[in-house]
């Protein structure tokens, strides 16, 4: 016979770690092959911006109506001010200001704990100037607006 426990107990197997997470970044032209980001911020590594995918239009008749429509999502990756991966970053930016011209990411995230990986292209929208100095030296962050994806399964 089951206890109380055991019947009344429910325990989700994957976990909220985001410490084992990846975020696999390339620049072709620059960078070609995939770089692993390293030196997040204390308590952001990256995130998903909110996606519009639908948009409503209401007739003169009350009537609502609805549609799916193409949208970039925002994607932010937050750095320490000591990070590795700043470097490439930095590249980046000379070549884009040195040609006069943007050129696509492709971008690989893996989150081990839910069994996730998403794979997606997008574009560098907004990029820090510098390394803000405080009391110590403040993160950056560097937003991309890239395609639609959908999660894919790992094990």
């Amino acid at each position: 016979q089951q206890s109380y426990k055991e019947k009344n107990m429910s325990v989700n197997l994957k976990t909220l770690t985001a410490a084992n997470a990846n975020v696999l970044v390339r620049c072709k032209g620059v960078y070609d092959n995939y770089v692993k980001q390293q030196g997040f911020q204390v308590d952001n590594a990256f995130g998903f911006g909110d996606r519009t995918v639908g948009e409503t239009r209401a007739g003169v008749d009350r009537q609502l109506s609805g549609g799916y429509v193409f949208n970039e999502t925002p994607f932010t990756i937050f750095y320490e001010g000591n990070s590795q991966s700043l470097s490439m970053m930095d590249n980046c930016m000379i070549d884009f200001q040195k040609n006069g011209e943007t050129r696509p990411f492709d971008f690989i995230v893996e989150i081990p704990s839910i069994k996730k990986r998403y794979s997606f292209s997008g574009f560098m929208v907004t990029a820090p100037s510098g390394v803000s100095a405080q009391k110590m030296l403040g993160g950056v962050q560097y937003v991309f607006n890239v395609d639609e994806f959908a999660p894919e399964d790992i094990n």
